[in-house]
Order: C-alpha cells, then sequence, then structure tokens
C-alpha cells in the first residue's frame, strides 16, 4: 500500500482496452521512469487534453471527453494507443513491433491469454470499432516505477457515451518493451465493439477514481472487510495491525514465504514475511495516518492469477490522506507472490 520514505507524486496513467529508487526522503520524490518521454511530455500538475480530473465524476456513467491528444505520454504509451486506434493490421503489428516484446502477453479478466504480436493485433482489430476511441483517465508520475505502469483508460462510443472503464498494469522489459500486461475491468460488455454502441451504455462502477463525496470521508476503522477475497483481508488486515507478531500471523496466511513489495517510493523491493512486517512497522512508526480501508471491489478486480485491492488510507479523524490500489499475483497456493502499489493524494 505506501512505503514509508516517501513523498506525494503525482502524474498517473492511461488507456487500452476491451482485449487488451533508492528511498527518497519524505520531502522531495522524483518519478522512477526509465521510458522516455515524447518531446511535449507531461509533468506533474500538467493537464493533458481531453483528461478525466479525479474527483468530479457526479453520477456512475461518466461521459467522454472526446478524443485524446496523446502526445504528452510517455512514448510507450502513445504508440500502444496508436496500435489500438489503428484499423489496417498490417500497420497495427508495426506498432507492435516497436513496443510489445516478442512474446508479450496480455491478459484480461474474461479470455484466455494473447501470447506475441500477432495474437495481440487479433485482439485489437476486435476492441476497438471504427469511430470509437479510447480515452485517457489519469495520468500520474507514481503510475511509472520500477518497470511497471498502471494505465486507467476509458472506452468510449463516438457519441461520447462510455462503453466500459479499467485499468492495465504493464510490465516493461530490459529493452524497453512491454512483455506483460494484466487488465481489469470495471464492466463486461458482451456485445461486439462495432454494435455494442447501439446498446445502453455501460455503468462503470468507479472503483479507480472516487467522486468528491465518497473521499471525504472514510467508513472507519471497524469497517466490515468481508466483501472483498479472503487474501485481501488478510493482507489489508495485515497493514492496520500494530502488534508485529499477530501481523506475521496473517501475513503466513496469505503472503508468500519469498514474496515482494514495491511502492514508487522504494529502492529495491521488499522481500519475505518478516522484512514485510518490519516495513509495515516502518510505515506506522513514521506517523502518516491510522488505518487503511477498502474501497469498492468488483468481479473484474479478480481474474487468474491477479488481483487488483483499491484502498484509502485514513486519519484519526476519518479524513482521507491518500488513495490508492495494490495489484497482487498469486502463487500456485493462492498466496500474494508479488504486489505492486500505487496511489495518489
Amino acid at each position: 500500500m505506501r512505503s514509508h520514505g516517501l513523498q506525494r507524486i503525482s502524474i498517473a496513467a492511461a488507456m487500452l482496452v476491451l482485449a487488451a529508487c533508492t528511498t527518497a526522503p519524505a520531502t522531495t520524490r522524483e518519478s522512477a521512469s526509465a521510458i522516455p518521454m515524447s518531446t511535449s511530455s507531461a509533468t506533474a500538475g500538467t493537464k493533458v487534453p481531453g483528461l478525466a480530473v479525479r474527483g468530479t465524476f457526479s453520477s456512475p456513467v461518466r461521459a467522454c471527453a472526446g478524443p485524446t491528444d496523446w502526445a504528452g505520454m510517455p512514448d510507450l504509451i502513445r504508440r500502444l494507443a496508436d496500435a489500438w486506434h489503428e484499423p489496417d493490421s498490417a500497420r497495427r503489428l508495426a506498432i507492435l513491433d516497436e513496443v510489445w516484446a516478442k512474446d508479450g502477453v496480455y491478459q484480461d479478466p474474461y479470455s484466455d491469454p494473447a501470447t506475441g504480436r500477432a495474437a495481440l493485433s487479433d485482439v485489437m482489430g476486435f476492441g476497438v470499432a471504427p469511430g470509437q476511441y479510447l480515452e485517457l483517465r489519469s495520468w500520474e508520475s507514481g503510475d511509472l516505477h520500477h518497470q511497471r505502469i498502471r494505465m486507467s483508460w476509458r472506452h468510449c462510443c463516438p457519441s461520447g457515451i462510455p462503453l466500459l472503464e479499467g485499468t492495465d498494469i504493464a510490465t516493461i522489459g530490459a529493452d524497453g518493451r512491454i512483455t506483460k500486461v494484466v487488465s481489469f475491468w470495471n464492466e463486461f460488455i458482451e456485445a461486439p465493439a462495432e454494435t455494442a454502441c447501439d446498446g445502453p451504455p455501460g455503468s462503470p462502477s468507479g472503483n479507480d477514481e472516487p467522486t468528491a463525496a465518497a473521499a471525504e470521508v472514510c467508513t472507519g476503522p471497524d469497517v466490515d472487510w468481508s466483501a472483498i477475497p479472503a487474501v485481501a483481508q488478510g493482507y489489508g488486515r495485515a497493514w492496520n495491525e500494530r502488534d508485529a507478531a499477530v501481523r506475521l500471523a496473517l501475513l503466513e496466511d496469505v503472503w508468500a514465504a519469498r514474496g515482494s513489495y514495491v511502492d514508487a517510493p522504494q529502492g529495491e523491493p521488499v522481500r519475505g514475511r518478516a522484512a514485510f512486517v518490519e516495513h509495515i512497522e516502518g510505515f506506522h512508526a513514521a506517523g502518516y495516518g491510522a488505518y487503511f480501508e477498502p474501497r469498492p471491489f468488483v468481479e473484474g478486480d479478480q481474474h487468474h492469477n491477479y488481483l487488483r485491492m483499491p484502498w484509502r488510507f485514513c486519519d484519526d479523524d476519518g479524513n482521507v490522506v491518500w488513495v490508492g490500489e495494490d495489484v497482487a499475483e498469486l502463487d500456485e497456493d493462492g498466496r500474494i507472490s508479488s504486489v505492486v502499489g500505487f496511489f495518489y493524494d
């Protein structure tokens, strides 16, 4: 969830759809990106044309802002967006040669993995029909760290009606190409892309971008965790537990022996249960706030061996300090083998 050597960083991320450093002092923090930005690169606080601003949505179905100008995004994201929007299969495959690893894997909640450039190109060919487009929902610096990118997107009809919202987590290989994308959706649309806009709009649940009203007050430290998967319950309770022995017992049930955790302000990942127990201890000793509580969890947040855990961190008065999500990979025993944390104010 949160590292204890931090500073709030903000730029965040977006796009994709339908198929699809050393610990810094608390006063300063730079983006850990090794991915080149385009010449008009976005920086913290920069508004990107078409960018949906967090906390301003008042209804479950959010109107699209219009086709997004991707010029301010990192080159890797901008070119991947080009591939999703490219109707010609040969040109689309040429773009994927630039940004996608030869054996890269795309995994969404409802399909078998698409492995390799040709397989992803086929998925893209069915994903975004002519006139439809993908729109950025947010882009913050904390969404790009440790060779991971968090990409939040909205899939829109030509009329501006949103079909689908979701978040993709990309892993970047040593050569700068994407080796894996795991996609989490807030809705499942059964209609083919070319006819989906003829029906009623989807109803995104909004677990990525809480409304201002929803984010003003926390539920409280006695919040009911039962609505989320058991492994996420144990993980969240371990973060809130002040007794180290009890915390370790909780982690023994849900955390693999060599499980790893990393978020944006960290240098190297924390590995193993004992080290993670100490990491959480240090976080609470820093006095950032009081407790974590889960944000709404939807079906698409857990699939295959992946789990997205949206959360908010609260102070003693019930005010939200931070909002974020941790993305976990589970081992064959159902325990967490790795977590990558993303967060924002």
